[in-house]
């Protein structure tokens, strides 16, 4: 898979100075669409937390399932964001969420590790990766969330 290299800038956390970080930024290819159960947050970067909150209490089993996060901006230049699990069938839902789909395709990709230490890591990820030349302005910002890490992606063209 080709890679190339983002530079990601973030204040370092405790002592309110900017840090520089290298990633490497891979194309990824997601084999089948992912079909996930999504809580829009109120608020946007401020009620992720709450939105990732209501999928545990409206159903214990979600915690046993991957987690997914779903940006895009909208038209008054805010950002909308969703808080996903992955459905256990394409056509599973619940009342209280709506369905979205991560289309397969090609990506573009950069890891972010120890994430929760400097969450602004993400937004600077996702800052690099949006300025790719073959961005689909038509595709979601999305987060795989791992035990530690997160995989920032943008689907391309």
């Amino acid at each position: 898979m080709p890679q190339s290299a983002i530079q990601i800038d973030a204040l370092a956390p405790a002592r309110g100075n900017r840090l520089s970080y290298l990633c490497r930024m891979q194309e990824q290819i997601i084999e089948k669409d992912i079909h996930v159960l999504c809580a829009r947050a109120a608020s946007f970067p401020d009620g992720i937390m709450s939105a990732f909150r209501l999928l545990e209490k409206l159903d214990p089993e979600y915690c046993k399932r991957d987690f997914y996060g779903l940006s895009r901006g909208d038209m008054s230049g805010g950002i909308v964001y969703w808080a996903c699990v992955r459905s256990s069938t394409p056509e599973e839902n619940h009342p209280a969420l709506e369905s979205r789909v991560i289309k397969e395709g090609t990506y573009a990709c950069v890891e972010v590790t120890n994430f929760r230490k400097n969450t602004s890591l993400i937004g600077e990820a996702f800052r690099g990766l949006l300025k790719h030349p073959r961005l689909d302005p038509q595709g979601y910002c999305v987060e795989i969330y791992g035990a530690s890490s997160v995989s920032c992606m943008v689907r391309l063209l």
